[in-house]
């Protein structure tokens, strides 16, 4: 399914600092990348509703091709659980090299990113959730 909330384009959450990490679920990225299948589908019909907006969806278009030419994951044929615990591992691994820079400054930030580590169990096979909020620059 597209829809306009979905694809915006990724070159302004690079420009915030933000990243973009692709998962693709149950398809094929150069479906969405050549805009096949179920994606290419959304878009024709997306087209026909849209024809006096066809800016909107040629930047979804972009958009789109954009997403699936960065490195991500796949989730067909692999085992779902392995899937998340590798998505987990490689942000983890993300904030830890952002959080591991200069610490002296951040008074009581050792404490909270070990807080962070336990609740996290990457030992564990069981599924579970974690939001993580706060101040950015």
């Amino acid at each position: 399914m597209v829809s306009g909330g979905a694809c915006k384009d990724t070159r302004v959450h690079e420009n915030q600092g933000q990243r973009v990490l692709p998962i693709f679920y149950n398809v094929d990225p150069s479906d969405v990348r050549n805009h096949r299948g179920k994606f290419g589908a959304a878009l024709a019909e997306h087209e026909k509703n849209l024809t006096e907006n066809m800016e909107r969806v040629q930047i979804w278009k972009d958009a789109l091709t954009q997403v699936a030419n960065l490195s991500g994951w796949e989730s067909r044929n692999k085992n779902e659980l392995l899937l998340i615990k590798e998505i987990v591992k490689h942000v983890f691994n993300k904030l830890i090299n952002i959080c591991s820079g200069d610490t002296e400054k951040l008074v009581g930030i050792d404490a909270r990113i070990q807080e962070i580590k336990m609740r996290l169990c990457l030992e564990s096979d069981d599924v579970g959730m974690i939001g993580i909020w706060g101040m950015a620059e």
